[in-house]
């Protein structure tokens, strides 16, 4: 297919440009490198692989197994499931379940779970296709859909279900040409798995011709190149994929560029390709056996690269989540840089040392250490211009540029030249004088004077003419004109300002002005920035002090050694613990870079700006940072709880304790590689909730409490910045068996049983006791109503024969013969009712009837009875202790009715009836009263007997009935006038129908 010509002509352009390129990367030695760290404690032997997994961990492939770093330690995999030794493992990859797959010399493929290694159960089938260890594994990938590819030395191969690695199948390759040795097929449009395939050799001459492809796009294109004969297999083919589809492969020292529109270059190389990567930015690395690592920013081979670890053999290449790169080496162990964004010049004979001063001119930067030379960086090319001296070595603190000149101060006065660098050296002279003092700094004014500081005095230079303001009494360090044209002078014992060539001293002005001034530079709004020798930055303005910026605002450290502002009007501010970067639009907020962001040296002696690349002098060389990509560490550290010891024993995967297992110790960490000194903070909810801070990745918790508790931690960077999760442990103490529920619920149930039992064994006793007691108060009871009714009777018997004889002594035959009849019934009945304990009302009542006749017999009639018996009164189911009403009966006809006389005829009523449970008894009479009868009673010195008798008796009563209700109510009855008309006797009994 013909292309356009334009089209032919881009590519022609490429290939040329493309072989420069190479041609340059083979012959130029390039200055600047990276600023790798070599990891002393780290892997020794050789090392093939380095991956970063989804945790956050560095996995690396060594001849001596598989280990994993977490910035602090290693923990080894060599040993087999049998406990075998695994040596020589090579590609390492992550698959979607988190394990690691690694392969090893025979061709075997092992992956680690849990920390655990286990042999892949297709291990057998790829050794017998690897011919045990005589063809290679050579790459390895999991796609998107989680299928393992394999590109080995006998054809690329894949598994063919996801996550499983039971099985595999060839893949056919699709360039049907028996020529083709090498191939590389696109998976997944980011990766370029390389394989062997078989070749046909074609004779030509004494060499050999073969065939290399790419499929990639549902394309193939083919280069052809040529091995001697008998030249060794390559063990290292890669290939990488770059931007606008094109491909990039190597075969030993044989590199191809694959176009999209079938194109190729091809370009032999002094040294063979071991590994190719592109990283996160698209940025092409390319390692070469014993020729180190070589970048190209722009992710294509064009440009002159950034050379590192030349003599190293470069495995393999990563760049981590954090922006470091990691190099594997087949002979110096493994390598760390911290970011790619920082270079430095270590490679340099005098760049790599104490710089004193730098200064950019035009695209050159001049740089000067502790010798007297000046090297010059022009791009990539580094020349060096010697200082002559006259005295001693030459030192040169600053550089000055004016016009086609340029100056610089040294310890022997002021040298002088022409920008480009080419002309002799020259002393500038003082009024006809050379001045061969130490010379500090320079600085420009408005009015196109250029001022300088020197040992003893304050010197200006005005076109060519040179000339000394003042003399100084101390020694000056920094000078500097502002764009107002002001002139300050800063000397180790504060601050002055230059005016009609008179130095003032303002350090009498402000404390903080008498601090020693070592640099001064004036920002955006005209406010000075005067650094000191220990206390900081002062901003001064209109003669005095704004304010103040120390590491009490953040600083790194109070000792400013110089002060210099980017095109964002950011302050960049050099002292001896690190570089701070200071935010003008932020309120002077404070970022602090030190050896953890990259850089070697802490103690920074100068700074210049050219373009976005600030260049660093350093106590240990010379650096340049990209300060578009250069800051803080924001990355979220992970965080793991990497072993837990309860009791001073390690734990696995338990989250359940006995209660006497309550001493915790959590080692955590924190997956920061720029610094591997992580902070932590953590909690354990179940004591408290308050985040707590350490620097220590040791937690230790002794005694606990039985109960529930999670333990919280997050990792800290150097930067401040914390874990986005915190990492999570919940556990349980469990409580002692006897603490526990359903043993409390057994005593609780075992205690109210015996609760239960002692209650049931004393209320059987209580109920034995009192039933006894009852039994015997009955008993008494009984035996006191006998005794009683044994009172009551002579009492009755007494009044009875009393009237019987009455009757005799009147002659009254026949009445008392009646008398006696009935007498002698009543006595009778009395006799038989004393025999019960109770009687029937119905039974008493006959009794008290029989008694009132008696009675009405014996007193001739003069009293009336009136008897009501209410119908709800049970006379026959009633029982009652014998004669309980006769006392009050006879009482009232006794002492109520008879003292009458004449006064009127006597009424005794008796009233029975119910009221509810109880037996309302009342005995009524008409009679005197009971004030009356008392006042007879106490002239005759009579004393009723038979009520108080019955009144005990009603108290036996109760007990005997268990009630406390039988009671007695007396009452006199009175007239209008107030006069007494009888006597009310009211007597309740409780009627127990049980």
């Amino acid at each position: 297919m013909d292309r356009p010509a334009h089209k032919n002509s881009a590519i022609r352009l490429k290939k040329i440009g493309f072989i420069i390129v190479l041609l340059a990367f083979a012959i130029i030695a390039n200055a600047q490198q990276f600023n790798f760290h070599y990891l002393d404690d780290g892997p020794k032997t050789a090392c093939y692989s380095i991956i970063q997994d989804k945790k956050g961990f560095i996995w690396m492939s060594t001849e001596d197994g598989v280990c994993k770093y977490d910035g602090n330690s290693y923990k080894w995999f060599n040993k087999d499931e049998s406990g075998k030794a695994i040596s020589s493992s090579f590609n390492l990859v992550e698959d979607s379940q988190g394990c690691i797959l690694f392969n090893t010399l025979d061709g075997s493929l092992f992956y680690i779970k849990d920390d655990s290694i286990h042999l892949a159960s297709c291990s057998k089938k790829l050794v017998e296709i690897l011919v045990h260890g005589r063809s290679q594994i050579l790459s390895m990938y999991v796609d998107k859909n989680h299928i393992l590819w394999i590109g080995s030395g006998k054809g690329l191969f894949k598994t063919t279900k996801a996550n499983d690695y039971s099985d595999i199948t060839n893949v056919q390759r699709p360039l049907n040409s028996d020529s083709c040795r090498y191939g590389a097929v696109s998976v997944d449009d980011i990766k370029l798995i390389p394989s062997l395939y078989k070749s046909i050799v074609k004779k030509r001459g004494l060499d050999q011709v073969f065939h290399a492809f790419i499929y990639r796009d549902n394309k193939t294109t083919s280069a052809q190149y040529e091995l001697a004969p008998n030249y060794p297999l390559a063990s290292y083919f890669t290939a990488v994929p770059l931007s606008n589809g094109i491909s990039l492969c190597d075969i030993r020292n044989n590199l191809f560029v694959f176009y999209p529109d079938g194109e190729t270059i091809t370009k032999i190389l002094n040294s063979d390709v071991l590994y190719m990567y592109r990283d996160n930015t698209k940025g092409l690395w390319i390692s070469m056996l014993d020729s180190g690592l070589a970048y190209y920013a722009n992710g294509s081979p064009e440009g002159n690269p950034i050379c590192s670890l030349k003599g190293c053999s470069v495995t393999h290449v990563i760049q981590d989540i954090e922006g470091g790169i990691w190099v594997t080496t087949l002979n110096k162990g493994v390598f760390h840089a911290d970011s790619k964004y920082i270079l430095n010049y270590d490679n340099i004979d005098g760049l790599n040392d104490n710089i004193r001063s730098i200064h950019a001119l035009n695209d050159k930067i001049l740089v000067n250490d502790s010798r007297n030379f000046i090297s010059i960086i022009e791009g990539e090319y580094i020349s060096r211009k010697a200082v002559p001296h006259t005295i001693f070595i030459q030192i040169i603190p600053d550089f000055c540029t004016w016009g086609n000149k340029i100056y610089i101060a040294t310890a022997a006065g002021i040298l002088e030249t022409d920008t480009s660098l080419s002309k002799k050296w020259s002393n500038v002279l003082i009024k006809g004088k050379a001045d061969l003092s130490l010379v500090y700094n320079f600085s420009f004014s408005r009015d196109k004077v250029i001022y300088c500081s020197t040992t003893s005095s304050i010197i200006s230079i005005v076109s060519d003419t040179q000339e000394m303001i003042d003399s100084i009494h101390s020694r000056g360090q920094n000078i500097f004109a502002t764009r107002e044209g002001e002139v300050f002078l800063g000397c180790i014992d504060g601050l002055y300002k230059v005016k009609d060539h008179k130095s003032l001293y303002l350090g009498k002005q402000d404390k903080f002005l008498g601090n020693g001034v070592n640099y001064i530079n004036e920002d955006i709004s005209g406010v000075l920035w005067i650094g000191t020798s220990d206390n900081g930055i002062g901003l001064y303005k209109d003669g005095k002090i704004l304010s103040t910026i120390s590491i009490a605002n953040g600083l790194a450290s109070n000792k400013i050694n110089y002060i210099l502002f980017d095109s964002n009007d950011n302050a960049w501010v050099a002292t001896d613990k690190g570089l701070s970067k200071i935010y003008l639009s932020q309120n002077y907020r404070v970022e602090n870079f030190d050896s953890h962001n990259g850089l070697i040296s802490d103690n920074i002696n100068k700074l210049t700006l050219s373009g976005h690349q600030l260049w660093l002098a350093t106590k240990l060389g010379l650096y340049k940072v990209d300060i578009d990509h250069f800051g803080l560490n924001k990355v979220s550290p992970p965080v793991y709880i990497s072993a837990l010891y309860v009791n001073d024993s390690i734990s696995y995967g338990k989250s359940d304790f006995s209660h006497n297992l309550n001493n915790f110790r959590f080692h955590m960490v924190g997956l920061t590689f720029k610094d591997n000194k992580s902070r932590f903070s953590y909690r354990l909810i179940g004591i408290d909730t308050v985040w707590r801070a350490i620097s220590s990745p040791d937690v230790q918790f002794n005694n606990l409490t039985p109960g529930k508790y999670k333990f919280e931690a997050k990792a800290i960077n150097a930067d401040g910045i914390s874990s986005l999760q915190p990492v999570v442990f919940s556990f349980v103490i469990e409580s002692p068996f006897w603490l526990r529920w359903w043993f409390i619920l057994i005593e609780v149930l075992l205690g109210g049983l015996l609760v239960y039992l002692f209650i049931r064994f004393r209320l059987k006793g209580i109920e034995k006791r009192e039933a006894e007691k009852t039994r015997i108060n009955k008993m008494l009871a009984e035996y006191q109503m006998t005794a009683l009714s044994a009172q009551m009777n002579p009492h009755f018997v007494f009044n009875a024969i009393n009237s019987i004889q009455d009757y005799i002594l009147g002659n009254n035959s026949q009445q008392a013969y009646d008398y006696l009849t009935k007498f002698a019934q009543l006595v009778r009945m009395v006799l038989e009712n004393a025999k019960e304990k109770t009687v029937t009302l119905e039974k008493d009542m006959e009794l008290l009837k029989m008694y009132v006749e008696l009675e009405q017999l014996r007193f001739a009639n003069k009293f009336d009875v009136l008897i009501n018996i209410d119908h709800n009164v049970d006379l026959y189911n009633i029982q009652l202790p014998s004669m309980i009403i006769q006392p009050y009966v006879e009482n009232a006809i006794w002492h109520g009715l008879m003292p009458l006389g004449g006064l009127r005829k006597g009424l005794l009523k008796i009233d029975l009836r119910m009221k509810s449970k109880e037996l309302v008894i009342v005995v009524e009479d008409n009679g005197i009263g009971r004030e009356a009868s008392k006042k007879i009673r106490k002239s005759t010195e009579h004393k009723s007997v038979g009520m108080e008798i019955t009144k005990n008796r009603l108290e036996v009563l109760n007990n005997l009935l268990g009630s406390n209700n039988s009671e007695i109510k007396m009452k006199d009855l009175y007239n209008d006038k107030m006069q007494p008309v009888g006597t009310h006797i009211e007597i309740r009994i409780t009627i127990n129908n049980d």
